[in-house]
């Protein structure tokens, strides 16, 4: 049997590259036939409504590129070549502004790198793909948390206002409770967010 899909550490799948597409490879003499039995949904979870349509391609020949792809890689070298000007900006004034805008256009890079197509990210963990889960809550809600913190700085919400500074305090703290407690429940449910996802995937590219 071979193994395919994102959560698959990548030393366990059939084919180690684009580990965002369902990929298997298979071998048979010509003109002969061959049955292949592809299983792609979990019976036990009944929310599964996914409809595949398996693709036989030649190994050799390219896959189609999404043209999401270029426009999610631009957006992103610019997240990050704006966080290190940020980052420049903060070691010459030390103004914590720029620190916090820095901070807030890394995670959009980082997030960046999970909403592409090819989901780069997962080359920095190949033997850990579930951790995505983990680093889509803490992006998304991390990179609000950053842009808050920007503002406060930014306009010296202290000095304008404490009572409404207080208030913002306040929301930090449970935001930030809110995003840890996100993070406890993908940590005991993760087995049923991998089976939603794996549902979600429309089709199974098998090269032979």
């Amino acid at each position: 049997s071979s193994l395919a899909g994102i959560f698959v550490p990548r030393s366990k799948r059939s084919v180690k590259e684009t580990a965002a597409v369902n990929r298997v490879k298979f071998s048979m003499p010509a003109g002969d036939t061959q049955k292949i039995y592809v299983r792609i949904m979990d019976l036990a979870n009944e929310d599964a409504q996914a409809l595949p349509y398996p693709e036989l391609r030649d190994p050799s020949l390219p896959l189609p590129r999404n043209k999401d792809i270029d426009t999610l890689q631009t957006a992103g070298t610019v997240a990050f070549v704006v966080c290190l000007l940020s980052l420049c900006f903060f070691s010459f004034v030390r103004d914590k502004s720029y620190l916090f805008f820095s901070g807030y256009v890394l995670f959009h890079f980082l997030h960046y790198q999970i909403l592409n197509p090819e989901m780069p990210i997962l080359d920095w963990m190949p033997e850990n793909p579930f951790l995505v889960a983990y680093l889509w809550s803490i992006f998304t809600m991390g990179s609000f948390v950053f842009f808050l913190l920007f503002g406060r700085s930014f306009i010296s919400l202290p000095t304008l206002s404490r009572k409404t500074d207080m208030f913002l305090k306040y929301f930090l703290v449970i935001w930030t409770g809110v995003t840890l407690s996100q993070l406890v429940v993908i940590y005991f449910y993760r087995a049923d967010l991998v089976s939603m996802v794996t549902n979600a995937v429309p089709g199974m590219q098998i090269d032979g």
